[in-house]
């Protein structure tokens, strides 16, 4: 048999695949067999049950306890798509929040960079023309003006790395809650 596949052109690695197919399909058959046969022993044992007879009263407890059953059944999977609403909602909220502190942190670093080359800029004027003191003034203005832009946007970029991790927190938290 595996001749004739090489022959029309099934390789190696198709055959792996067919025999990896044909195995999953026989799991699953066996599984639905499993699953079935529980189903018949259920069947049976309600079927005993009922055979036994039931009183009006025993059968109207149980009609009333199926309509609980279901009623609880509705009310846990409306629980369920609430949690699961809130969540995404959460996630959604992470990835915007992650995205913010992502372009935070690149706006820093570009004005790192800046920094960087007005300094050098600065530097070459100074050694140029000497070491003046009004250009002297003018750089540690500009120095103190950095420093306060720069620690006014690590103080955004924590504020917003706080907001991610309080909202990451909050989906945690309602997804242990939801289960």
């Amino acid at each position: 048999a595996l001749c004739s596949m090489e022959d029309e052109g099934v390789t190696h690695a198709g055959r792996v695949e067919l025999l990896r197919a044909v195995h999953e399909q026989r799991r699953q058959l066996e599984a639905k067999d499993s699953l079935a046969e529980e189903l018949r022993r259920r069947a049976d044992k309600l079927e005993a049950e009922l055979q036994r007879g039931l009183t009006a009263e025993e059968a109207k407890g149980l009609r009333e306890k199926l309509v609980k059953m279901k009623e609880e059944a509705n009310t846990r999977t409306e629980d369920l798509d609430e949690s699961t609403a809130q969540v995404k909602t959460l996630e959604g909220q992470v990835r915007v929040l992650a995205d913010q502190l992502r372009e935070e942190k690149e706006r820093s670093n570009e004005l790192v960079i800046r920094e960087n080359v007005v300094q050098r800029k600065l530097e070459a004027e100074l050694a140029q023309k000497g070491a003046e003191r009004s250009w002297q003034v003018v750089v540690e203005e500009e120095r103190k003006q950095f420093l306060l832009l720069r620690r006014q946007l690590e103080q955004q970029i924590q504020e917003a790395q706080d907001r991610g991790r309080s909202v990451a927190e909050d989906g945690a938290r309602m997804e242990a809650e939801r289960r």
